[in-house]
């Protein structure tokens, strides 16, 4: 019985993270990339920081 109670949270759980797969497909946003380093540099200028590029 507990193992029937288990599997059953188990693989509702796994259906759970599928349906949260699917919905949120598409709309990850990753930091890193031209946007971010955009950012720090911009963030460096206005501080008159020295830029790594420079």
């Amino acid at each position: 019985m507990i193992k029937r109670v288990i599997g059953a949270v188990f693989a509702l759980c796994i259906l759970a993270v599928i349906v949260f797969t699917v919905l949120g497909r598409g709309t990850y946003t990753s930091l890193i990339g031209t946007g971010a380093a955009a950012g720090v540099e911009a963030a460096a200028e206005s501080a008159d920081l020295p830029s790594a590029e420079k």
